[in-house]
């Protein structure tokens, strides 16, 4: 991470990579017309301020494209900032997308708490979430503190779509998650 603003050459290489991504695909084997058209205009936007060629008329599943890689790149670390919670990148994609069935269909997909995201639940624990859910608002959630803050010994797994086990908040400080071994976290076997 450089901390300053791309330089003009780094700005020509952020516009090619389209090209450059269409290019890759295509030498490791990928003709699907559809992926490519994507890949390719996935910078695009229909008032024609996009790149690299200024279309009005993305395909749509190249915006899906661009939404995703968007939302990603605002929970991602930057030089210049900490990654967003992913609450805010959704909310920012939804307003961004005007409420559209492209940003309906990411939420759905990614769940209000992805797998990752440490969140606090109503019994008072914390908890990283270990698996999505089909409403996409009540993950499988693996405790790793008591009421009180105090780590468990042993990880726990909670249904969030139990009242007692709900999610009230997501937590920014995941310094407890980062001192966590996997395997404790998805209760895998030692």
């Amino acid at each position: 991470m450089q901390g300053l603003a791309p330089t003009q050459g780094q700005q020509a290489t952020i516009r090619e990579h389209p090209e450059k991504g269409v290019e890759m695909l295509r030498a490791a084997g990928v003709d699907d017309a559809a992926w490519l058209d994507a890949v390719l205009q996935h910078h695009e936007l229909p008032d024609a301020s996009g790149y690299p060629a200024a279309l009005t008329d993305p395909t749509p599943l190249s915006q899906v494209l661009r939404h995703i890689d968007g939302f990603v790149g605002k929970i991602s670390p930057r030089a210049g900032r900490a990654p967003l919670p992913v609450q805010q990148a959704l909310r920012e994609l939804f307003k961004e997308d005007q409420g559209g069935q492209a940003a309906a269909a990411i939420v759905k997909e990614f769940g209000l708490y992805p797998p990752g995201d440490f969140v606090k639940l109503k019994s008072g624990e914390h908890a990283v979430v270990v698996r999505r859910s089909a409403t996409g608002s009540a993950p499988t959630a693996a405790s790793i503190t008591d009421r009180t803050g105090m780590p468990m010994v042993n990880t726990i797994m909670r249904d969030t779509s139990k009242p007692e086990y709900a999610i009230v908040s997501a937590l920014a400080d995941k310094s407890q998650v980062l001192r966590m071994q996997p395997e404790r976290l998805y209760g895998l076997p030692d």
